[in-house]
């Protein structure tokens, strides 16, 4: 399995379709989490690499795209910049052999060397399994608003 980082436009606009497919296969039993058209998705993924090109990683097995991260680094709250972690998700035939993991670690990695000294996410209260594994991979629960959890993982520069 291989990590691309710093796809340029044409290849993110190539991958579409399958990432796509990957999203909507990796929530088909999360409804209340996704959308469900293909135009909002691939929209949403367009949303995510142009705020943060670097940010948005994709792992291949082979040529294959089997899991994405969509981040941004430059997020604020309030007065402070950390990195937020808007979309991860593995195909539901890859979960379980570390493309997730693979993904946070690298996402971490491009947080510290942005500064950054928090990596945040928010994950739906139903999804117990991908709560689980953020938990496994360092991050804590800080809140819950309605549906959403938000966890945060503190980073050593």
């Amino acid at each position: 399995m291989t990590i691309e980082k710093n796809l340029s436009y044409c290849q993110f606009k190539e991958l579409i379709p399958d990432l796509v497919s990957i999203y909507q296969r990796a929530y088909e039993n999360l409804p209340e989490y996704r959308d469900d058209s293909y135009c909002k998705i691939a929209a949403y993924f367009s949303w995510l690499w142009k705020g943060d090109p670097e940010g948005f990683l994709v792992v291949f097995e082979g040529n294959k795209p089997v899991g994405l991260l969509g981040m941004h680094t430059n997020w604020r709250e309030g007065k402070e910049y950390l990195a937020e972690i808007h979309e991860l998700v593995v195909d539901p035939q890859f979960q379980g052999r570390g493309v997730g993991k693979k993904l946070i670690e690298e996402a971490i990695q491009i947080a510290l060397s942005r500064g950054r000294k928090k990596i945040e996410l928010w994950v739906g209260e139903k999804n117990r399994k991908a709560q689980e594994f953020y938990l496994h991979n360092g991050f804590q629960e800080k809140e819950q608003r309605g549906i959403w959890i938000r966890m945060i993982e503190e980073l050593d520069l």
